[in-house]
């Protein structure tokens, strides 16, 4: 029986288990066996012929109580055991403290709470990445390919590069922002930043997604990489240590690579004229 308030009246006839879940549970019924109780409050008024178990808040023995088995409970509060009840088994009291439950419960659920965003968080890192991933494959993809053979090619330096950007840019961005006039080429200049260092990391898992897949298949496309390297990327990034470093050397090596090509870039367009 399960209920906010379960009255077994006397006039009942249980003549083997009982099992009842509620907030107030009132037993005056004679019970043939087992008693199995979890409530606020278990009042228990007549015989039980064999063992009494409960996780209670309150219990009580009234003075027509008569435990025939053990009696095994576990509450905060000790039981109250009237004049002229009996326990003819072996009482067996598991004490808790409200604290403790409240602690307990506290715990799970800001663990359970902070794991659900995390994965979340995870998801929509990985749903982005392919969204956007796949946006610059189909609109810059020779901007892809010349940046992945640069990072393949020149991967020493497109580290050094990389390192050198992401700590100069930031102290400049600070200096233009010191001298108030140039606070506006500094927001620019921040928003360009900002577009490098996601487009860098988007560049690096499609090139290494491809090379990794072209073991398997030499038709392996930019579509293939990006999948397969945006997957290994959140898969690597649940490891602490090598999260870490998976993204120093992510964001440093596509940052080189993407700066250089954008370099040669400028250079050849200016050359021709055409900016």
């Amino acid at each position: 029986a399960v209920g906010g308030n379960i009255t077994i009246s006397e006039s009942a006839k249980v003549p083997h288990n009982l099992t009842v879940a509620g907030g107030q549970v009132d037993i005056s019924s004679a019970i043939g066996n087992d008693l199995n109780a979890a409530a606020g409050t278990v009042t228990i008024a007549n015989s039980i012929g064999g063992n009494t178990t409960g996780l209670v808040g309150n219990l009580v023995l009234s003075p027509t109580a008569t435990l025939h088995g053990n009696l095994t409970y576990t509450s905060h509060n000790q039981a109250t055991i009237e004049s002229g009840a009996q326990i003819m088994g072996k009482t067996t009291y598991h004490q808790t403290t409200p604290t403790e439950i409240r602690s307990e419960a506290t715990a799970k659920k800001t663990a359970s709470g902070i794991l659900a965003l995390f994965t979340w968080f995870k998801i929509v890192s990985l749903v982005s990445s392919l969204i956007v991933g796949f946006l610059v494959i189909k609109f810059v993809p020779v901007v892809v390919k010349t940046a992945g053979d640069t990072l393949l090619t020149r991967t020493w330096a497109s580290l050094g590069l990389g390192i050198v950007t992401a700590v100069v840019v930031p102290i400049v961005l600070i200096l233009l922002l010191i001298t108030i006039v140039g606070i506006p080429l500094a927001f620019l200049s921040l928003a360009a930043y900002v577009i490098f260092l996601y487009m860098a990391r988007l560049i690096v898992l499609i090139i290494i997604g491809q090379k990794l897949a072209s073991y398997l298949s030499k038709d392996a496309g930019l579509i293939v990489g990006l999948v397969l390297g945006a997957v290994i990327y959140e898969l690597i990034s649940l490891i602490p240590v090598l999260n870490f470093l998976q993204f120093l050397l992510t964001y440093s090596l596509g940052l080189g690579a993407l700066v250089m090509t954008k370099k040669s870039y400028y250079s050849t367009l200016r050359n021709k004229k055409l900016i």
